[in-house]
C-alpha cells in the first residue's frame, strides 16, 4: 500500500504510535449506509431524532463515542444493528459486548435513549463472540482516511476470507480518531488500536501469529489502560508473546510526578493456571515535533518510554 499522506508526517519523524489508544466512557456503533459528511450526523440517511440525541449522549457520556458502521455485505432489510461496549472493573480482556437488532435506523433513538437512561435494552445473547473490526474510511472527516482507509477495507475483508476466520466481521467506521495513523483500526471488543496497517501485518493479529515484533511499529495501545500504561503494557507482550492476547488484567496507578511526565504503574494479569502475576515500571512521557504538510500549525506529541519493568509477584 502506498502510504502517500501519512510519510510526510508520522513516519518521517520516525513517531511510535503506543499511547494513543483512547480510553472512552463506551463505544456505541449504529449500522448506517455512507455517504457520511464530515458531521457524520449531518448525513442523508440520520434521522432527526437520532441527529437531536446527540447533545444528550454526550452529556450523559462525556468520554463515549458514537461511530457509524458499515458493511454492504452483512447488511440486511428490515434490521439495523446497534452495538454497545462498555469498561469491565476489576480484571479484563475488553470491554463488554452488547448487540440489539432494531427494524430501522428510525427506531435507534428509542434504544439509546433508554440505554442512556439505565434501562435494559438487552442483546447480551445476540453474537455475544464475535469480533467486530472497525477501519476508518471516513474521507469526509479526513483525506487520510479515505484515501487509505477505504482500499484496506476490501484488503481486510478479502484476508479474512482466504485466512477462513471465523466469528470475526469487518466495518467501514466514522472518524474514531488517529486519522494521522491511517488506515487505522479499532479491534473490538477487546478494544485494542492499531496503525498503518497492510494486508500481511492484519494477517497477523487477526490470527495471533507470526513475527509478533511487527507490533512495534502498529501497535496504538490497548484502551482499557491509561494512555502511559499502554507502553508497559507493550513491554509485557515482548515477554509473553501471543498468548498476552488472551489474558485479562487489571491496572493502577502508584506513582504520577506533579507535571504527569512520570508514572509508575503496577500491572497485574492472570494467567491461564488461574494463578496472578504482578508488574511494576516507570513510564516516562516526552515530547516530538510533528510538523503539519498541510497548512496546520507544528504540534508536540507524547512520546513515552519505559524502565525499570520488574515482576514482583
Amino acid at each position: 500500500m502506498s502510504h502517500l499522506f501519512f510519510a510526510k508526517e508520522s513516519w518521517q519523524i520516525n513517531e511510535d504510535p503506543i499511547g494513543t489508544g483512547v480510553q472512552r466512557q463506551c463505544y456505541v456503533l449504529v449500522e448506517c449506509p455512507p455517504p457520511w459528511k464530515a458531521d457524520e450526523l449531518e448525513s442523508k440517511a440520520v434521522p432527526e431524532n437520532l441527529r437531536s440525541l446527540a447533545e444528550e449522549f454526550y452529556e450523559v457520556k462525556p468520554d463515549g463515542i458514537a461511530l457509524f458502521i458499515h458493511n454492504e455485505k452483512l447488511r440486511r432489510d428490515g434490521l439495523t444493528r446497534i452495538l454497545i461496549f462498555s469498561p469491565i472493573t476489576g480484571f479484563a480482556g475488553g470491554y463488554a459486548k452488547q448487540e440489539i437488532h432494531v427494524p430501522s435506523l428510525e427506531d435507534v433513538a428509542t434504544v439509546l435513549r433508554d440505554w442512556l437512561a439505565g434501562k435494559d435494552v438487552g442483546g447480551t445473547d445476540i453474537n455475544p463472540h464475535v469480533r467486530d473490526i472497525l477501519i476508518c474510511t471516513h474521507g469526509a472527516h479526513d483525506k487520510r482516511c479515505g484515501r487509505c482507509g477505504i482500499p484496506f477495507y476490501r484488503q481486510a475483508n478479502a484476508v479474512v476470507a482466504d485466512l477462513g476466520v471465523e466469528s470475526v466481521r469487518i466495518w467501514q467506521s466514522s472518524h474514531f480518531g488517529g486519522h494521522r495513523f491511517a488506515p487505522t483500526v479499532l479491534d473490538l471488543p477487546q478494544c485494542r488500536y492499531y496503525a498503518w496497517l497492510d494486508p500481511q501485518t492484519f494477517a497477523t493479529i487477526l490470527t495471533y501469529s507470526g513475527d509478533i515484533n511487527c507490533l512495534q511499529s502498529i501497535y496504538r495501545g490497548w484502551a482499557i489502560l491509561p494512555l502511559p500504561a499502554q507502553a508497559m503494557e507493550r513491554e509485557l507482550i515482548w515477554q509473553h508473546g501471543w498468548e498476552w492476547f488472551t489474558y485479562k488484567v487489571t491496572c493502577r496507578m502508584i506513582e504520577q510526578s506533579e507535571d504527569e511526565c512520570f508514572h509508575r504503574f503496577e500491572l497485574s494479569t492472570v494467567i491461564p493456571d488461574g494463578s496472578i502475576k504482578c508488574y511494576q515500571a516507570d513510564v516516562v512521557v516526552g515530547e516530538n515535533l510533528k510538523k503539519g504538510n498541510d497548512g496546520t500549525e507544528p504540534k508536540l506529541i507524547s512520546q513515552y518510554s519505559v524502565a525499570n519493568l520488574i515482576q514482583v509477584r
